[in-house]
């Protein structure tokens, strides 16, 4: 009954048995719903998994999906495990998107050197400016415990167009 539901063992952590007790507590009773989840036309139940403060979203939201497939192979057949929003997938297109005008702006930099100047010299050294700038950022807020996230994200794409600019 319920004193069995708070002996279930639902992670170790260094040989360490984690209980429901230690981190919760189950109760047997009944309380009108004041609230439901439906996914299409059945009823469903909807975990938030979110961060802590300070953890990186991308290496979270994986673990979590690593987890999922463990998860799932321990539950009924008939109880699947879907998930509804993924913020993973907006910074895999920020930073794709990134490179992207890196690797476009250096380009066309590059171009409009050559035609204006027809100097092989600035052209190269335009060329060059702009990844070692970029990779100098990444150096540095990595050297000061800057992680990748949408202000970090923000700030380099505007440095990535003002570097092209100037170049």
């Amino acid at each position: 009954a319920t004193e069995d539901s708070n002996n279930i063992v639902i992670a170790t952590k260094d040989g360490t048995p984690i209980r429901v007790s230690d981190v919760g507590r189950a109760e047997d009773g009944f309380e009108r719903p004041t609230t439901a989840v439906w996914l299409g036309d059945k009823p469903a139940v909807m975990l938030d998994i979110r961060r802590a403060m300070g953890e990186n979203t991308v290496s979270v939201i994986e673990s979590v999906r690593e987890r999922l497939k463990s998860v799932q192979k321990a539950l009924a057949p008939s109880v699947t495990v879907t998930v509804i929003r993924d913020d993973s997938k907006f910074i895999y297109a920020s930073v794709a998107s990134l490179e992207e005008h890196l690797i476009m702006g250096s380009l066309f930099a590059a171009i409009v050197v050559m035609v204006f100047i027809r100097n092989i010299r600035a052209v190269i050294i335009a060329s060059l400016a702009i990844p070692a700038s970029i990779i100098a950022s990444f150096t540095l807020m990595n050297v000061m415990g800057f992680s990748l996230n949408n202000m970090t994200l923000l700030g380099i794409t505007l440095a990535v167009g003002i570097v092209i600019d100037d170049a």
